[in-house]
């Protein structure tokens, strides 16, 4: 009976063990890499996806689907600003089988607007990766594209192009440093600690005045942020000193 009973103990603990590992892993995502952690190297020529880490070394390298016409998906370095988990589209809520933008969204800033644009999902057309088939967007399989989010995080630079890959990064790199950390003290009521450096980013956290947070950059009008846990969040500039 002893033996029984212990085996049931531990049974529990397995339990117990496996639901607080879910709830971790639903947010590992927050935990991503930081701006210059990695870099990506897209090539609308061949179709491949090439993620650098920040020694320069390809890592990963993925099938990708990207415009229809050469005109379509933009040229150029752009950031990413903004990741959403089950991104809706024209109605359709994120996770429903109709909708083509699949499990992520990793959006990029091109000509300052607000990575809702143009950006790195998942489909549900995987036929489609290989070939030029989109609107402007990379199209990934939907399992890769969660795998590549929850290794990039926002600020991570996307370099897209039609020239030959060499597995040397030859995108645009950041022309000014980083701000220099220091701490922000919360100065209103309660502050959204954000996901990405948007108003209409998830909230990850609210905190109340007086709270410290440790800054460790600038992103347009939020501080980048470095939490507790590791990972790094935004905070809007009009809510700290």
């Amino acid at each position: 009976m002893k033996a029984v009973k212990w085996m049931s103990i531990l049974t529990a603990l397995a339990l117990v063990f496996t639901v607080l590992a879910g709830f971790g892993a639903a947010n590992s995502s927050y935990a991503a890499g930081g701006p210059d952690d990695y870099k990506i190297e897209i090539n609308k020529t061949t179709n491949y996806l090439y993620l650098y880490n920040k020694y320069g070394k390809v890592i990963k390298t993925y099938r990708v689907a990207t415009g229809k016409t050469k005109a379509l998906t933009p040229e150029g370095t752009f950031e990413i600003i903004i990741k959403i988990n089950q991104p809706g589209w024209k109605g359709i809520p994120g996770g429903d089988p109709r909708n083509p933008l699949g499990p992520r969204w990793l959006g990029l800033q091109v000509g300052g607007d607000n990575g809702r644009t143009y950006g790195i999902h998942g489909t549900n057309q995987p036929s489609s990766i290989g070939t030029h088939a989109s609107h402007g967007c990379v199209r990934m399989y939907s399992n890769q594209v969660i795998e590549l989010y929850n290794t990039v995080g926002t600020g991570t630079l996307v370099w897209i192009h039609t020239g030959k890959s060499d597995g040397i990064w030859h995108g645009k790199h950041r022309t000014s440093k980083p701000s220099p950390a220091g701490k922000l003290t919360v100065s209103v009521s309660a502050a959204n600690i954000r996901a990405a450096a948007s108003l209409k980013a998830k909230v990850l956290q609210v905190v109340p005045r007086g709270t410290v947070l440790n800054k460790v950059g600038v992103v347009g009008d939020f501080y980048k942020i470095k939490l507790k846990s590791g990972a790094y969040a935004y905070v809007h500039k009009s809510v700290v000193r």
